[in-house]
């Protein structure tokens, strides 16, 4: 089993529902126009990644996952608790019996009202625990930052093969500011960093993590968190 053949059959299940399609507003690369910014012309519209995400959870199922309801309420933003936000439908998909090293991840949907009483699906993928959230989709709903339907789904595909995967997650706190700094590192060689702290670069913490991954014990921030995971499907 590997993740080409398990996106193929999602990919195929996903052909057969009655969901909405559009294409890129801006397929010559033109820049949005000012006005688009503000604008949400059919916010009900991203519910497909949802929708393709709890495909994923079915597909992984079948190949062994454990696949369950989670009663994760809220998560909190940046690291600050007193900063939550809702989550309205939870599940969690954990590894198949007998992998080691591998995480769990969740599947996390939000409803976001908009100020014209409308209201955005939203979906999150976390990796290990339900507030270490590595992708939000869309990442804002605007019109200026759509591009297409094709798009968001493969950003929803992406988000969950990178959650299946080996990688490393880097996590800690700025002292009294409370905000947090995560990076993310993944065996493809993508890094994503929210925040770095004080005294650090990016690409000394990516070179940290790649040697985490090779099972070295590189400096790192003081009272940094880490967690490596191995893939689901070692061998592949």
């Amino acid at each position: 089993m590997n993740t080409s053949h398990l996106r193929a059959e999602v990919e195929r299940r996903y052909a057969a529902l009655d969901l909405p399609a559009w294409p890129a507003p801006r397929p010559d690369g033109a820049p949005p126009a000012n006005k688009e910014y503000s604008r949400v012309t059919d916010p009900q519209r991203y519910r497909i990644a949802g929708a393709r995400a709890r495909l994923w959870a079915e597909v992984l199922g079948e190949a062994g996952a454990a696949v369950e309801p989670d009663p994760v309420q809220s998560i909190p933003v940046g690291g600050a608790p007193e900063r939550a936000e809702p989550v309205h439908r939870a599940v969690q998909v954990a590894p198949p019996a007998g992998v080691t090293g591998a995480a769990p991840w969740w599947l996390l949907e939000s409803d976001v009202p908009q100020e014209d009483g409308g209201v955005l699906p939203l979906l999150r993928v976390a990796v290990g625990r339900p507030d270490l959230v590595h992708d939000s989709l869309p990442d804002c709903g605007c019109d200026a930052c759509d591009g297409g339907s094709a798009d968001l789904l493969e950003g929803v595909d992406d988000a969950i093969v990178r959650a299946v995967g080996a990688g490393v997650t880097l996590t800690g706190h700025h002292g009294l500011r409370r905000g947090e700094w995560q990076l993310r590192w993944y065996a493809s060689g993508q890094a994503v960093g929210s925040d770095t702290p004080l005294g650090w670069t990016f690409d000394e913490l990516v070179r940290a993590c790649e040697q985490i991954a090779q099972g070295g014990r590189p400096a790192l921030p003081r009272g940094t968190e880490v967690s490596v995971r191995a893939t689901w499907f070692p061998g592949s």
